[in-house]
């Protein structure tokens, strides 16, 4: 056997591990990205979202956040705001309204 078609046919033997392994485990698989399966980690809406959120100025901010704490920052119509990434890890989606129109922050 040639040497590619050995590592082509090693390569197909893995991944349909990998789809069978997922399967077992009940995730869904949805394909794959070089090579690897990209399945389910948590099922849909595991993760909920923030749909009324609340703010601080930044003076109160400075109790709780860390300097170096990465936001998400968004200004429009004179109005700011800023979504902490630590908060966003554990939430993923912010919905909220800006300007008078509604926004979906994502993490």
């Amino acid at each position: 056997m040639r040497r590619p078609f050995r590592c082509l046919v090693l390569l197909a033997a893995q991944l349909l591990v990998g789809f069978r392994v997922a399967e077992a485990a009940g995730r869904r698989v949805w394909g794959t990205v070089g090579g690897d399966p990209v399945v389910d980690v948590v099922p849909q809406d595991a993760i909920p979202s923030v749909d009324k959120p609340k703010f601080v100025t930044a003076a109160e901010a400075d109790r709780f956040m860390r300097d170096e704490e990465l936001v998400i920052g968004i200004a429009t119509e004179g109005e700011t705001k800023a979504y902490s990434t630590e908060l966003l890890d554990h939430h993923e989606i912010v919905n909220d309204r800006m300007g008078g129109s509604a926004i979906a922050v994502t993490w």
